[in-house]
């Protein structure tokens, strides 16, 4: 346990505050870590928002990944983030500590990348996880490019980490289709992909067909979900599909960490999967829409090992 210490700032005052508010704590200490005392990576979000809104400055991502998140450090963060540049669009080295090989994991936004922290930790640090974010125009994935486009930054990023093979890739959700074409790359190149794993990511086409509203009725009718649950659900859709519908009327700018997800929708429905033959991985929530196959269409073209993993969810 650590030792209660009172904010000593008007910063660290006003970071607390916004600690607690997002916790629903009466007080909050400038040592105390955000993930030992109730935060996670949904609350994060809030949390970085919350404080680019107050301060005017952007949280770089990768303060949520070192040792000990706390009032003080994103004090410091907060203060010293006029003198530096924003963070890019490929983000690297989140955690390069320990002595295994390394394992690139690709994610398509900023806050969804905070979910890697359940990876990392559970590894260890012998383990050197490296993130990696796709490169997009301003806010907004440029429609003219494709996936192919975004995968070459990241290919450069994992030659400077990691010069030659084996490799070992994954990505979740439309990160997938960009892990995908990593591997494909990396071994048109002649390299060893020793491990490639997607996450929850469908090959283009093989959930044609699906809408918003069915879905989100699909899920409220499953019988494990209470009423408060099923009113969360809905209320999320809607607040989304409401801000999407705001941003293309030019009437509310895009958020840094929105996710576009009409545009990358766009660059998915146009790209076409280069098979590869490195093992893969397939991990698939249960409750995944019945218009996709058990395996997300990996089965369709995939040339190397091939297994799928259901995953409650």
């Amino acid at each position: 346990e650590t030792a209660f210490v009172a904010p000593r700032t008007n910063l660290e005052e006003r970071v607390a505050a916004i600690w607690a508010r997002t916790l629903r704590l009466e007080r909050v200490g400038v040592h105390d870590d955000f993930f030992e005392i109730g935060g996670h990576s949904l609350l994060a979000v809030r949390l970085i928002d919350a404080m680019e809104r107050e301060f005017g400055v952007e949280i770089p991502l990768v303060s949520f990944f070192q040792e000990g998140v706390t009032v003080a450090g994103l004090a410091a963060v907060v203060k010293n983030a006029a003198d530096g540049p924003a963070s890019g669009g490929v983000i690297f080295g989140v955690h390069t500590l320990g002595t295994s090989p390394v394992i690139f994991a690709v994610y398509p936004d900023p806050s969804s990348m905070l979910t890697l922290r359940h990876f990392t930790n559970p590894l260890g640090s012998d383990h050197r996880i490296v993130g990696l974010l796709p490169d997009r125009n301003g806010r907004r994935f440029d429609r003219s490019r494709g996936v192919e486009d975004l995968a070459l930054p990241m290919l450069e990023a994992i030659r400077r980490v990691q010069p030659s093979g084996p490799y070992r890739i994954v990505g979740y959700s439309f990160g997938g289709l960009l892990a995908y074409e990593l591997a494909s790359r990396l071994r048109e190149c002649g390299d060893d992909v020793a491990w490639l794993g997607v996450l929850d990511a469908a090959v283009p086409g093989a959930a044609r067909g699906r809408r918003r509203l069915p879905r989100l009725w699909r899920a409220v009718r499953q019988r494990d979900r209470g009423p408060r649950e099923a009113l969360r659900l809905v209320d999320d859709v809607v607040r989304r599909e409401f801000r999407a519908s705001l941003v293309r009327l030019h009437v509310r700018p895009i958020q840094m960490r929105d996710w576009d997800w009409r545009g990358a929708g766009k660059l998915a429905q146009k790209y076409r999967c280069r098979p590869n033959d490195a093992p893969l991985d397939v991990f698939a929530t249960e409750d995944t829409d019945p218009e996709k196959t058990s395996a997300l269409g990996w089965d369709t073209g995939h040339r190397g090992p091939l297994r799928v993993h259901p995953v409650p969810g």
